[in-house]
């Protein structure tokens, strides 16, 4: 895709990346984990504080997933 901005952020996306780009917070998104919603996400590290990662190319196919195309209607 060019000139996605979302290109310009890293492959492998922190949770304040995510927040920053979906407009909403790195609490929100912990939220959507445990309630198992949100972006597909990788737990680099153990345990319960472990390190998580938001592979960007799945922020993308979840954009696309929740796109909503209005119905055209004659």
């Amino acid at each position: 895709m060019a000139d996605d901005p979302l290109d310009s952020y890293p492959a492998m996306m922190s949770a304040a990346h995510v927040a920053e780009y979906l407009g909403t917070t790195a609490d929100q998104l912990a939220q959507w984990r445990h309630r198992g919603r949100g972006p597909a996400w990788t737990k680099v590290t153990e345990g319960r504080t472990g390190l998580v990662r938001y592979p960007r190319e799945e922020l993308r196919a979840y954009l696309v997933a929740r796109t909503v195309s209005p119905a055209v209607t004659s």
